[in-house]
């Protein structure tokens, strides 16, 4: 083989490389080489997917008079990875229901509080404002899913 033949053979591979990123929603720079690929490849399958987090929000912690609000640290789950502003709520907010029953019901009215409330993503935070009048009435450890890649 001559050496344009090599050149052509690599530029050919590169160029499907760059269709099958392309199609899994990872945008190759123009000027990327054949040896940024395996760090381009590791973003296959990270936009767009979703991760399950857990956070607890507590009681003596809100804030207001009327909307209550609180930002809880948010820890990722099962490998997940760290939150960011990048992500969105993929789900209501659930709670374990392993407690005794008459616990179980006080947790699931403070989930449903700041289920009903405004929920905003950021960099490993959840922050909640919750609707006019509600506030949890105990400490609620919650889970939820959120979706890398935006909206």
């Amino acid at each position: 083989m001559s050496i344009q033949s090599q050149i052509d053979r690599l530029q050919s591979a590169k160029d499907g490389l760059k269709q099958v990123l392309s199609e899994n929603g990872v945008s190759v720079p123009e000027n990327a080489t054949l040896d940024s690929f395996p760090v381009l490849f590791s973003g296959v399958g990270k936009t767009g997917s979703t991760y399950l987090y857990k956070c607890t929000f507590l009681v003596d912690q809100w804030n207001g008079s009327d909307n209550f609000s609180q930002t809880a640290t948010v820890k990722p789950m099962l490998n997940a990875p760290e939150i960011t502003t990048d992500f969105s709520m993929a789900s209501s907010i659930f709670v374990e229901d392993d407690y005794e029953d008459s616990v179980f019901e006080i947790i699931k009215e403070s989930g449903g509080v700041i289920d009903r409330g405004k929920k905003v993503v950021g960099n490993g935070t959840l922050e909640c404002t919750t609707r006019s009048g509600e506030k949890p009435t105990s400490d609620v450890e919650i889970f939820f899913l959120a979706k890398s890649g935006g909206q």
